[in-house]
């Protein structure tokens, strides 16, 4: 909410997905594609990527329609009204697949796209959702058709050097005083629950744990779990000893990263998340 809204006046409340297209970030893409016709019955609508990223991007590039009408014409695709809830899966936003890394940059020009993107959500309770992991993982795990020759080519230090702190100060500059909820691949295995809850509050999704933590367990540790009944130490134990992660050989075969850089960009991530975690509202999962 900003200075100049009033506090005590009913706005709409939404939640923008983000993205980037990491595995967690898919995985409740879909879900938001396949239960929206469910969250009625609980009080909020659901919007998957392509309409909303597709509908986002078009708004904040129309240059001549007055920001009011935007408003608007957006309250009117979305649903927006007084004390409406709203998930929007918009995890196109920072980019395309084919733009996570470019001239050394991770997802180049984001800041100028969310810059312009923020004024629409002026008037209406916003909460930003971002979904991270590490870089190798997240290269890997993408499809490789658009980027694979230019991050083959780019050098480990210029990769290492990518932050995703540094993306999370520029989704703070361009909307300022929001709340921001960030979550790692421990949030979709060992924090499942506290994420649909977080998202999708009063819905019984417990059929939808097994789903967020398939893409991050080997076979062996999606059986372990499969029955959800396991102590949060006794899942912790699991994804110590069964996360799935792309070996050495198919890492490099994809992506021409090796072994070292690998666990320099790994290392980087974790740095990362310490830095998260002593930002002004973000929460880490």
């Amino acid at each position: 909410m900003t200075d100049n809204e009033d506090e005590t006046a009913p706005s709409a409340e939404v939640t923008l997905l983000l993205g980037p297209q990491t595995r967690l970030a898919l995985c409740l893409n879909d879900l938001v594609r396949r239960r929206r016709k469910e969250f009625s019955a609980h009080g909020f609508s659901g919007f998957q990527n392509r309409l909303a990223s597709r509908t986002l991007r078009a708004a904040a590039a129309d240059a001549s329609t007055p920001l009011e009408v935007k408003r608007n014409q957006l309250a009117g695709a979305f649903g927006f009204s007084a004390n409406s809830k709203t998930v929007l899966s918009a995890i196109n936003l920072l980019g395309t697949p084919s733009s996570v890394v470019q001239n050394g940059m991770l997802y180049p020009g984001s800041d100028v796209k969310l810059a312009q993107v923020a004024p629409l959500f002026e008037d209406v309770r916003l909460r930003l959702v971002l979904s991270i992991e590490p870089l190798d993982e997240l290269l890997y795990f993408l499809p490789a058709d658009a980027w694979s020759s230019r991050v083959s080519q780019t050098p480990w230090e210029v990769l290492y050097e990518l932050s995703w702190a540094d993306l999370i100060s520029d989704i703070q500059d361009a909307f300022p005083d929001r709340e921001i909820l960030v979550m790692s691949p421990e949030a979709a295995v060992l924090g499942t629950n506290e994420v649909l809850h977080t998202l999708f509050p009063d819905m019984d999704l417990k059929d939808e744990v097994p789903g967020l933590r398939l893409p991050y367990l080997t076979e062996r540790g999606q059986e372990v779990l499969r029955n959800d009944l396991a102590t949060a130490e006794a899942i912790d134990a699991v994804f110590e000893a069964h996360r799935l992660r792309p070996t050495s050989l198919e890492l490099k075969t994809k992506t021409n990263i090796d072994d070292l850089t690998s666990t320099l960009l790994r290392q980087r991530f974790l740095d990362d998340l310490a830095g998260i975690e002593k930002l002004s509202n973000v929460t880490l999962i």
